[in-house]
């Protein structure tokens, strides 16, 4: 059977060309980007979303910055020996920074968690100072209501951790780690917060609700038991709100379902309402000074809040008293009726500033032991360069 032959489009071919180019360049760039170079380093920090400010403590240090996801191939065969060889027992994060410890001769590991890898890492070289900084304040799970990390059997370990206060220092078991030295330092990101000019404060909103852990969608028990309390927090707020008029503004923590929990709340408050969220630096905190009151359930922020002197008030109307902040009482309530919630709303709103700092300022300390004489990135920052200068 005859047919024509149709040569094809210059143009289809010159599109195919490009797209195999296009193809080849982005593989040759991938590869080139997991390979490097490595030269002696004293630190190695280990990056992660709750770090994003760890780089700016170490500014000017020789430091070598490693991501968990990204781990480049260093140009050494005994990095391939001693990652695939004398490290093969351990975890592949615990095997790749103990390779580059012994690579790098570094000093320091750093991190933003008590991972689990991290005790690893002390327990295979003692002589390398790891240090973990804690980013939130330690809300204890039950055992068969984990959300997040799979519990392990309880274990000491060497790693030095910087909790943010010494309620952390005397509860925190996170992977089962039990430290050997915490020191009860403040919140790092509220550290450097403080070193920013101060801004216009309590002036923009009457109630900044400050988000944390709400999961629309919640499917795990621990989850729905803290998704039924902010549903009856809203549900107080926008009450409260409506009843007098009060300008809200909702700070969003960083999570991947953001955009879900900001559809969530505006469903629970009016299409008007305002929010914050980590795209913008320290929104956050700017919104809980801006505010006359925040409101929230255990979050970090309220937490950081308060320790700067703002007014704050944490609901549980739950039966989990693992949901109650170790706050002062004016600073929190167990399961209100509208009324007693108004009238304490009230209260503190009118309560002067002097009483409310002589009330208040104890517990928070208890919980964020920021000290103005020496802030949290200072200390820390003395830490590490005694660690590398005392070697």
């Amino acid at each position: 059977m005859a047919y024509d032959y149709q040569f094809p489009n210059p143009k289809i071919l010159n599109d195919l060309n490009d797209e195999y180019r296009i193809t080849f360049i982005k593989t040759v760039t991938a590869l080139r980007n997991r390979i490097c170079r490595l030269t002696q380093h004293d630190i190695v920090l280990i990056e992660s979303r709750h770090g994003k400010y760890l780089p700016r403590v170490v500014d000017g240090l020789n430091v070598l910055k490693v991501s968990p996801t990204q781990m480049p191939l260093p140009i050494s065969i005994k990095f391939y020996w001693l990652f695939f060889l004398k490290y093969r027992r351990y975890n592949r994060l615990s095997r790749y920074i103990l390779s580059l410890i012994r690579i790098t001769k570094a000093r320091v590991v750093l991190s933003t968690d008590a991972i689990s890898q991290l005790t690893e890492i002390k327990k295979a070289n003692s002589n390398v100072e790891v240090i973990a900084v804690m980013h939130g304040l330690y809300i204890a799970q039950p055992d068969e209501l984990r959300i997040r990390e799979a519990w392990k059997d309880k274990e000491d370990s060497e790693v030095t951790l910087f909790s943010l206060g010494e309620y952390d220092k005397s509860h925190y078991e996170r992977w089962g780690n039990h430290h050997s030295l915490i020191i009860a330092a403040g919140s790092l990101n509220d550290s450097i917060y403080r070193t920013l000019p101060t801004t216009n404060s309590r002036s923009k909103f009457d109630i900044c609700v400050v988000e944390g852990s709400v999961d629309p969608l919640a499917q795990k028990q621990f989850a729905k038991i803290r998704l039924s309390n902010w549903i009856k927090i809203t549900e107080f707020v926008k009450r409260i709100a409506d009843q007098y008029d009060l300008k809200i503004i909702v700070a969003l923590s960083q999570s991947t379902k953001k955009d879900a929990v900001r559809q969530w709340f505006a469903s629970r408050f009016d299409d008007n309402l305002c929010f914050v969220d980590d795209s913008k630096e320290f929104a956050t905190y700017r919104a809980i000074d801006e505010a006359l009151i925040s409101i929230g359930e255990t979050s970090t922020s309220l937490i950081e809040g308060l320790s700067r002197g703002n007014k704050i008030l944490s609901l549980n109307f739950t039966d989990s008293t693992l949901l109650d902040l170790p706050v002062h009482p004016i600073n929190r309530l167990h399961q209100p009726s509208y009324t007693i919630f108004q009238n304490h709303f009230h209260n503190l709103l009118n309560m002067s500033e002097d009483n409310y700092q002589n009330l208040t300022r104890e517990s928070s300390y208890f919980l964020n032991s920021y000290d103005l004489a020496s802030s949290t990135h200072v200390m820390l920052r003395r830490f590490i360069e005694t660690t590398i200068l005392g070697q």
